[in-house]
């Protein structure tokens, strides 16, 4: 089979969980920029060797793919990729048109988190899963990389909006603590205290209360803000 990106996508989602991350999710989620590679996220599996033969298995269809990784993008195979898949948590496919990198374990998201994670995004048609803009922040972070930084810079700014929003028309307090687990911020916890219900306002209150006793500035000026 012609080394197709496509094509690869389709068969890998075909036969695995995938969830798309790295720049092409950040644009799904609205942020206009450019980007010369495509990040998956494929299904950890029990270990490295089961994820590297799964890899294998899809590559075998198609024509003159080779593997790098990291650091330096050397061409490695058996179990010396094996133990670097372990400790990089990667690999790019090159053949296609243009690299594919394939993650066991992207920056700042564990392993075992996959499932609930491909569970909760939002299905695409190629068979990938996208991610919130909040499960999307953590591979983001800590990279020293310019581009990283403007994805981050707007991934935060679309999940205060988003969380907020919710936060804001919660209809119990119960909801409310569910959203507030799924996201603490300082600016959700202000637009939330736009909830017209009082159970929620006090809800919000009460942890920035526990907070501001600890010496949170950004807590105590919201609560002044609202008092």
């Amino acid at each position: 089979m012609d080394p197709n990106l496509q094509s690869y996508i389709v068969k890998l989602t075909q036969e695995h969980k995938v969830s798309l991350i790295g720049g092409l999710a950040v644009i799904a989620h609205g942020f206009s920029r450019s980007t010369q590679d495509v990040d998956l996220w494929l299904d950890p599996m029990e270990s490295p060797k089961h994820w590297l033969d799964a890899v294998l298995k899809i590559n075998s269809q198609f024509q003159d793919l080779t593997i790098q990784t990291l650091p330096n993008w050397l061409s490695l195979e058996g179990g010396e990729l094996q133990d670097n898949i372990s400790s990089v948590g990667m690999i790019r496919i090159m053949g296609l048109e243009c690299p594919l990198d394939l993650f066991r374990e992207p920056n700042g998201i564990a392993p075992d988190r996959f499932q609930e994670i491909w569970e909760s995004g939002t299905p695409l048609a190629d068979g990938t899963r996208l991610p919130s803009a909040v499960e999307l922040l953590a591979t983001k972070e800590n990279t020293g990389r310019d581009r990283d930084s403007g994805d981050w810079s707007f991934l935060i700014a679309k999940s205060r909006r988003e969380h907020g929003g919710l936060l804001a028309g919660a209809p119990t307090s119960e909801e409310a603590a569910q959203i507030l687990n799924s996201f603490f911020d300082y600016e959700v916890c202000r637009l939330g205290l736009e909830n017209p219900r009082s159970e929620v306002r006090e809800l919000i209150l009460s942890e920035l209360t526990d907070l501001a006793s600890e010496g949170d500035p950004f807590a105590k000026e919201i609560i002044i803000e609202f008092s």
